[in-house]
């Protein structure tokens, strides 16, 4: 009985398709690296940066996605909203000649304290449906932001003060015309 259950076993074993065979992954020639190694910021800074995309093939490479992300690197923090972060999370680059390197630019607003990683992704365009392709991934860009209240938002400080003094002039002025309008003889 043990005999015909290892042969049974062997039989089975040798007719599965490991799931990692079904992908064929494409090497990738691709590079990325990032013009910054860290940054420190306050709460409403933008930071910008630059990423180089290079091809390091002897063939031209197919069209490139490169993507961004970022993460809070603390565990107890808010998680990131990438798309409240950066007003543009995606790039595409047509393709790259052999040994050719197209730059990229970045802005990222930082909108939460803390600690944070940026880090971007080349993702080359796969050849076929079966097919999948090798990511590249950047260094990541470790930002810290520091937390800063503006004691003027948006430009509302001269409104938070200057409505209620006007209104008290305005009132102050009108008893006044008032009274002497009454000191005056004139009707009430």
């Amino acid at each position: 009985m043990v005999g015909l259950a290892v042969i049974v076993c062997l039989m089975l074993s040798l007719g599965a398709t490991p799931a990692l065979a079904l992908y064929q992954s494409e090497g990738s020639d691709l590079q990325i690296s990032i013009s910054l190694d860290s940054a420190t910021a306050k709460t409403g800074d933008t930071i910008t940066f630059d990423t180089i995309v290079t091809n390091t093939s002897a063939q031209a490479s197919p069209p490139v996605i490169v993507a961004m992300n970022i993460i809070n690197l603390s565990k107890t923090g808010d998680v990131v909203d990438p798309e409240d972060w950066a007003p543009q999370r995606t790039q595409y680059i047509d393709s790259l000649a052999a040994n050719q390197s197209a730059t990229l630019s970045w802005e990222v607003n930082a909108i939460l304290d803390g600690d944070f990683m940026v880090y971007l992704v080349a993702i080359p365009q796969p050849q076929s449906a079966e097919a999948s392709s090798k990511v590249v991934v950047s260094p990541g860009l470790h930002l810290t932001v520091a937390k800063f209240t503006s004691l003027n938002p948006s430009g509302v400080l001269p409104f938070a003060i200057g409505v209620p003094i006007a209104l008290v002039l305005a009132i102050f002025l009108l008893f006044r015309l008032r009274r002497r309008q009454i000191d005056t003889g004139g009707t009430s």
